[in-house]
């Protein structure tokens, strides 16, 4: 059995972009998240956290949370907040401090805070399995006939 196979122009060949576009699409996925037997925080783990934020010794509305869900480098903090959990033990009680910025809405732009935090559980994220379906929507001509082939080879 010969087959003769005429080589497509390269713009068809690039798979790059379509590999691309898969990958793109895969980080768009939600992520999925399992406990982790570590103690220790790392960047892209979910925490749950308990915290107190105070500014001048006194806790202030909207600063106090029970079981606050976040992910380690996610920007849903102000600024310094997530890399300073980044790190820390699990059960520990810590401290942190970071400085609301000027354009904070409100009476806390500006001014500096102290936050008591304690993790109580560390989640890591998932790997994402691409699926097979997905990958053969994205297959192209030369593949397919690649496939084709090395599957009658080995039946």
């Amino acid at each position: 059995f010969f087959l003769m196979i005429r080589r497509p122009p390269r713009s068809t060949l690039d798979r790059s972009s379509a590999a691309s576009d898969v990958y793109k699409r895969q980080e768009k996925m939600p992520s999925e998240y399992e406990k982790t037997e570590r103690t220790i925080t790392r960047d892209g783990d979910k925490v749950n956290i308990d915290f107190i934020g105070k500014v001048n010794g006194e806790a202030f509305s909207g600063g106090t949370a029970k079981g606050q869900e976040l992910i380690l480098g996610s920007g849903k903090y102000i600024e310094g907040f997530e890399e300073q959990i980044v790190g820390q033990n699990i059960g520990e009680e810590f401290e942190i401090a970071v400085r609301f910025p000027n354009e904070y809405e409100g009476e806390l732009a500006g001014k500096e805070a102290r936050f008591s935090v304690k993790i109580n559980s560390i989640e890591e994220e998932k790997a994402k399995a691409v699926s097979y379906t997905h990958l053969r929507a994205h297959e192209t001509v030369l593949d397919l006939v690649c496939r084709l082939l090395l599957e009658k080879k080995n039946n």
